[in-house]
């Protein structure tokens, strides 16, 4: 984390839609009113996976990466930001 900080907004926005609520996942995640499903991004996607994780579960990371098309996912040995 380079130290920069982030709205309270886009913090909630984070951590109701992606960890509590899971839409990233079910194609409900919405971006200037647009809905984001995963399985349509086409650009290359590069994922780290930290295997000590508690915030974002290895396994949910996976299951993202299943849904993208051009993946490389890296496992790492760290938490979540390198906590």
């Amino acid at each position: 984390n380079d130290g920069v900080s982030m709205s309270s907004r886009a913090a909630w926005d984070a951590l109701d839609n992606w960890a509590l609520s899971n839409r990233v996942m079910e194609g409900k995640w919405h971006v200037a009113g647009k809905a984001i499903d995963p399985t349509q991004i086409t650009q290359p996607c590069w994922l780290a996976i930290p295997k000590h994780d508690v915030v974002v579960p290895p396994a949910s990371a996976r299951a993202l990466s299943k849904k993208l098309q051009h993946v490389t996912a890296h496992s790492l040995s760290a938490g979540h930001i390198s906590m």
